[in-house]
């Protein structure tokens, strides 16, 4: 039997879009943040150092227990463990060798929820290290040689909520401030209601305080609950990136319109929709589109994001070499 575990930094986030008891094959496990040991092991993984393998190897092996007691051992499964490419730079190699040691029948595989440009590790420790690397970004993939799977979120049949907003902004400023200001001014303009968190801004430059908030943190539970008390979800792609972020996954499955600048749109695994805009330049930006009824079936999205799906993607990619291991194994 083959069994599956995602292994990631525990988050809220994490817990709502990767969990689905459901699949009886499918297990999520969330590492806990120890801040201090963190750090360590951090900073080991990316510099040389004398007795660098020794340190990250006893600073781990504490994570690794706490993994192993979510594992049940058993002679008759095939183990298959996504790791997250955050867990990767921080504990390196020597969690992969630990895992490969205790479970002889295994494949580990890496998961990109981030672009390459934004992780310390060099990617070619990545490349060395696992049997398949996979990314939720389309043109990284085609760029490092890595397999494309769509990032999962797992739908919850939550309680419907009154609309009060007409379009909503959540996300950190990175390149994009100047497009989510003059964005803002021109709905302010137009009078429509706008509810718009920006993070990672210095005081000094933050336009319009008041009316925007400005880096307050927000789990992601909050950020979902104002995703659904608005008509309109504005989605601006930092610069680097092709696939959509989560707003996406938000509008299809929550019910409510997206304008965004991703210019994946128009590929075959992301269809324009009705509930969808897509502009290339603020100045072209349809704004009536915001308030309109515009609808998709959310049946069909619910499927594509589904952790179902997503782990049907991680075996096929895994391909051939691992079928024929498991034939092995099954002798």
């Amino acid at each position: 039997m083959k069994k599956f575990f995602y292994i990631e930094v525990e988050s809220i986030e994490r817990k709502i879009m990767y969990n689905d008891s459901r699949m009886y094959n499918y297990n999520l496990i969330l590492i806990k943040r120890r801040r201090f040991i963190d750090k360590f092991v951090s900073f080991f993984t990316n510099n040389e150092y004398p007795f660098r393998k020794t340190i990250i190897k006893l600073l781990t092996r504490r994570t690794y227990k706490d993994i192993k007691l979510l594992i049940p051992k058993s002679e008759n499964n095939i183990y298959v463990f996504i790791i997250s490419a955050r867990i990767y730079e921080r504990y390196g190699e020597s969690l992969i060798s630990m895992l490969k040691k205790e479970y002889p029948k295994t494949k580990v595989v890496c998961y990109f929820t981030d672009l390459i440009s934004t992780f310390k590790t060099p990617f070619v420790k990545y490349k060395s290290s696992f049997d398949k690397i996979f990314t939720f970004d389309m043109k990284e993939a085609q760029k490092y040689d890595m397999i494309f799977c769509q990032e999962p979120f797992e739908y919850c049949n939550l309680e419907k909520k009154k609309k009060k907003y007409d379009i909503t902004f959540v996300g950190k400023a990175k390149d994009r401030y100047d497009d989510i200001i003059h964005i803002y001014e021109n709905l302010i303009e137009r009078g429509y209601i706008c509810d718009f968190h920006i993070v990672g801004v210095n005081k000094k430059e933050q336009k319009y305080q008041g009316n925007i908030e400005y880096n307050r943190y927000m789990d992601f539970k909050e950020i979902l609950s104002h995703v659904r008390e608005s008509k309109c979800i504005l989605e601006i792609m930092q610069d680097g990136a092709y696939s959509p972020t989560t707003r996406h996954s938000e509008a299809m499955l929550y019910e409510a319109n997206l304008l965004t600048n991703c210019k994946a749109f128009g590929a075959q695994q992301y269809p324009f929709e009705e509930n969808i805009q897509y502009f290339d330049r603020v100045e072209n930006i349809d704004y009536e589109f915001i308030n309109r009824n515009n609808r998709c079936d959310k049946k069909k999205y619910i499927d594509y994001f589904s952790i179902n799906h997503f782990i049907q993607t991680i075996d096929e990619g895994i391909g051939t070499d691992y079928k024929e291991k498991t034939n092995e194994y099954n002798k």
